[in-house]
């Protein structure tokens, strides 16, 4: 399986678990997916969903959120909007539940202070933790270069909840 990387794709319950189909109780988690080496970002979240969506049947979409994720890193792989769905599941292998809680996902936004209290914006990135402190240390991990710390500035993280079981919004 060397010609295959693997990615995770969190399946969040935007509604309590009690008010779901009896049949969609089960699908809330994180899942692991083969998906091929070599493609962008917006491919390989593209074939993970399309996989997902084959063999994981969802009576009310509606009441799910779906999440790809760099599993090393935690950050979320955004869908090619120009894919057309269920097209190229067949070229992912090996999907399995592997955590049947759904993460939290928050839409993180890092800062340079300057010493002169001027900020600076350095990036935005989507993450995967279970609190906000995780989030803020993952978003810092992806996005601060350290030789602004060097330079004095002090760095600033604003988190906002994209989703969290049964409480935000929906992307499908």
């Amino acid at each position: 399986m060397s010609d295959y990387i693997e990615v995770a794709i969190a399946a969040i319950n935007t509604v309590a678990k009690t008010k779901l189909d009896e049949e969609d109780r089960t699908v809330p988690g994180v899942y692991n997916v083969l998906v091929p080496k070599g493609l962008s970002d917006k491919t390989m979240a593209s074939i993970a969903l399309d996989a997902f969506h084959e063999e994981c049947a969802v009576g009310e979409l509606d009441n799910f959120e779906f999440y790809v994720l760099d599993p090393a890193t935690h950050r979320v792989l955004e869908e090619d909007e120009d894919h057309e769905s269920y097209t190229k599941g067949h070229l992912a292998r090996n999907l399995q539940l592997i955590c049947d809680q759904a993460p939290n996902v928050y839409s993180a936004s890092v800062v340079a202070l300057h010493p002169d209290k001027s900020e600076h914006p350095v990036g935005r990135v989507t993450v995967v933790a279970v609190n906000l402190d995780v989030a803020s240390e993952r978003a810092l991990k992806l996005l601060w270069n350290s030789t602004l710390s060097s330079q004095g500035y002090a760095s600033k993280v604003q988190l906002v909840p994209c989703a969290k079981a049964g409480r935000f919004g929906k992307h499908h």
